[in-house]
């Protein structure tokens, strides 16, 4: 579809950017839909089919900008169709085939079960800590006098005055 608009753009007489003017010649090298769809644009001009030089790194251009193998066309798509998506991926398998489970996704009672899991933790943790802190936090029945002054023999001295 980019390139497309780009051509669109070109057979327009707009200016195209040197860097999208090169991905454009690289992507019509490469895929013979879209130079139909270019050359239907501009008949009388043609347009060029052999591959540009490289495109150089560090130039600035719009983000994800890639030129690679396209697929090839599909006999019922004219030239204003985009692609059709490949069904196999990178090994030949088809890219829906049959799963362990035959899920794509985890059922809805395998969910719940988890964020049952997860809530259930989460409560049996708040307990565990509540009822820690309410043990742990107890203050002795008796507290055994260890400071000098409260030692039967200890001499006692009445407040001074302050002023």
């Amino acid at each position: 579809m980019r390139a497309r608009g780009l051509a669109r753009r070109r057979a327009d007489g707009e200016q195209v950017p040197d860097y999208e003017a090169r991905l454009l010649d690289a992507h019509l090298a490469g895929c013979g839909r879209c130079r139909d769809f270019a050359a239907s644009l501009v008949p009388e001009a043609g347009v060029q089919t052999e591959a540009p030089g490289p495109v150089v790194g560090g130039e600035t251009g719009p983000p994800g900008a890639k030129v690679g193998a396209v697929e090839a066309a599909s006999p019922q798509a004219g030239p204003d169709q985009p692609h059709e998506p490949s069904r196999v991926d990178a090994m030949g398998k088809d890219k829906r085939r049959q799963v362990i489970g035959h899920a794509y996704a985890p059922t809805r009672a395998r969910q719940l079960t988890y964020y049952g899991v997860a809530i259930g933790v989460v409560v049996l943790l708040f307990i565990g800590g509540r009822i820690a802190v309410d043990e742990l936090d107890k203050a002795p029945d008796t507290i055994e006098n260890q400071a000098p002054w409260s030692q039967g023999d200890s001499p006692q001295a009445p407040p001074q005055r302050f002023e």
